[in-house]
């Protein structure tokens, strides 16, 4: 089985790749990976597709069965998407983390804020960073 993603000279895997993209935009893992089809989360699928081609050595059917077990051509397909500048300043904010070595298990850092349409108080009680204030 997959035991952690593909490791490169720089020391970063698929799953970090994955982890990273899921905290900067405030979605779980399994949102990420789930089957659908919406434009935001298309996109979000999109920058971890390209930063696994760029930063790891796992190919497109590798990167397939990371997420959720796709097919190699939607990776091909997600990896040569053009993005909209707000997703290419936030594939650049985690990228630099991610080659920096900061990670966001130690802090949550958001260098692009995003609106999401997830309401903070109904979703709080699946997250594990809690921000003060919200009462659950």
């Amino acid at each position: 089985m997959l035991s952690g993603g593909a490791p490169t000279s720089s020391g970063v895997q698929v799953s970090d790749i994955r982890t990273h993209v899921a905290l900067h935009f405030g979605v779980t893992v399994g949102e990420l990976i789930a089957p659908g089809r919406q434009k935001h989360r298309v996109e979000q699928r999109a920058i971890c597709y390209q930063l696994c081609r760029e930063l790891s050595d796992a190919s497109y059917p590798q990167i397939g069965r990371y997420f959720g077990g796709r097919d190699h051509t939607t990776i091909m397909n997600g990896a040569s998407r053009k993005l909209p500048l707000k997703m290419l300043l936030a594939k650049f904010a985690i990228r630099t983390q991610l080659e920096s070595g900061s990670a966001h298990s130690r802090q949550l850092v958001r260098a692009v804020p995003f609106r999401t349409n997830r309401n903070p108080v109904r979703h709080a009680k699946h997250l594990t960073y809690r921000p003060e204030g919200i009462e659950l």
